[in-house]
């Protein structure tokens, strides 16, 4: 039997808003990740914005891994770039990396 990858996503499940932490937990002088990409804009990155810091969505995960997926399923690189054009156009708004 095949070791099971780790559930990465299982902080959340801990914590009633969803969030993989408190919100008092969060300062100015953090630099916070939430590559969920399904919401882009979760709360917990909303929350870190307001308290100015500098943040990072999920969308260059997601696109990044497809580009991957891409060249290990056909031997062909993938143009990320334009796939980042499609996901925006998708998403209807150009991920933003920094607050």
């Amino acid at each position: 039997m095949r070791p099971r990858p780790p559930d990465c996503c299982s902080a959340r499940s801990h914590v009633p808003s969803g969030a993989p932490l408190a919100a008092s937990a969060i300062a100015s002088r953090h630099w916070v990740a939430d590559i969920v990409y399904f919401p882009l804009e979760t709360a917990f990155l909303r929350e870190a914005r307001m308290k100015g810091c500098d943040t990072l969505d999920g969308s260059r995960m997601v696109v990044h891994q497809a580009a991957e997926a891409f060249r290990i399923m056909t031997g062909e690189m993938a143009d990320a770039e334009r796939m980042m054009q499609s996901f925006t156009a998708f998403v209807g708004t150009y991920p933003r990396a920094v607050a």
